[in-house]
């Protein structure tokens, strides 16, 4: 058996990979368990620039998103109905996805929140290694709620 290498590959991200690895950030953003987030949450740090991964962290700080997530025991179920590459250039990609979220906790059957958002996702192209496979990075993603209940 012999070895793969040079691997490391100029190939273009083609727009099933934009699809794929922006369905699998926004899945381990924004599809929290109280009983995975804290992984989850290390898997979209991992997809992101440094910038990013440390403005996303102050967030979640600012808000207690952590605190807010064990203490209810919450779980959001996403379901992203739409993904639209809007640009891609030589260094950048932005996507938009319509994104469906079903929030809801293991200790309290009354809790429900439904929420419709559209997130703008950034990604920053870059060369493909053993780190960052996709050739893509999350620059920057900005969430607009749409309608909450």
């Amino acid at each position: 058996t012999e070895a793969i290498q040079n691997w490391e590959s100029k190939t273009s991200v083609t727009p099933p990979e934009i699809v794929q690895f922006s369905k699998s950030f926004l899945k381990y953003f924004y599809g929290m368990d109280c009983y995975t987030f804290q992984d989850d949450f290390k898997e979209s740090f991992a997809m992101m620039t440094e910038e990013c991964k440390n403005n996303a962290i102050q967030y979640l700080d600012k808000n207690n998103i952590y605190s807010v997530i064990t203490t209810n025991k919450l779980r959001t179920k996403i379901t992203i109905s739409k993904i639209r590459i809007i640009s891609n250039t030589n260094n950048r990609i932005v996507t938009k996805s319509t994104v469906y979220e079903e929030s809801s906790s293991y200790d309290n059957p009354e809790y429900k929140k439904n929420t419709i958002s559209e997130i703008e996702i950034t990604f920053n192209k870059i060369k493909r290694s053993n780190q960052y496979p996709n050739g893509i990075v999350v620059a920057s993603f900005v969430r607009n709620i749409i309608e909450e209940k």
